[in-house]
């Protein structure tokens, strides 16, 4: 008797622990519906700025950064502008990336286009990301694609949480703790469907 009183305690708790996690998907959920509603991720026209005129002084190359979540991106530096030219999160994930490295030389004449809240960091010894990128009439970078890519991964964030509140959800909803959960952690289960639907999910959205 005592130890199935026992058990039943240890199970409330834990209920209040998968209630507390579907209550911070709800919120982080509609945090990513909020700004998938109101095009937050994607870059319009009318938030860019033209910056012409830049003679190119070190040819584009590949960076990568270290530790475990490493970033990949594309710099290039100019003789009249200050500033580290970058190419980088989803701008880089939709250039062709030998392109830019073999075919933008040294002394090349260019254009870019950077978001108008960077333009502080033009002509400044700091770096700038670029989402627009302009040698001999050839436009390097895909906005269309970048936008659609930022989009895509909102959609994942945001069904991935929606799918983490039902999951803890209906386990909170069992008042006594089902037989089959002494067997299998349900904790174990809920990662499994997690990272199952995260790597379908980004297969499908994010093409």
């Amino acid at each position: 008797m005592k130890k199935a009183l026992s058990n039943q305690e240890d199970w409330e708790q834990k209920r209040g622990g998968y209630l507390l996690v579907a209550v911070i998907s709800i919120l982080v959920g509609v945090y990513f519906l909020i700004n998938l509603k109101i095009g937050s991720y994607e870059i319009k026209p009318s938030e860019l700025e033209m910056v012409e005129g830049l003679i190119i002084k070190k040819k584009p190359e590949f960076k990568v950064s270290g530790g475990k979540n490493k970033r990949h991106w594309i710099e290039f530096k100019c003789y009249n502008n200050q500033t580290t030219f970058e190419i980088a999160d989803y701008d880089y994930k939709c250039i062709n990336k030998e392109e830019v490295v073999n075919e933008i030389n040294i002394s090349d004449t260019i254009s870019v286009m950077v978001l108008k809240k960077d333009l502080g960091n033009i002509d400044t010894e700091t770096s700038c990301e670029i989402h627009s990128l302009v040698d001999k009439d050839k436009e390097y970078l895909d906005i269309n694609c970048r936008n659609n890519k930022d989009q895509k991964d909102g959609e994942v964030g945001y069904l991935i949480c929606s799918a983490i509140t039902v999951i803890t959800g209906s386990v909170f909803l069992f008042k006594k703790k089902p037989k089959f959960f002494d067997d299998v952690d349900p904790r174990v289960m809920i990662w499994i469907i997690i990272i199952l639907l995260f790597v379908v999910l980004r297969s499908i959205l994010t093409k």
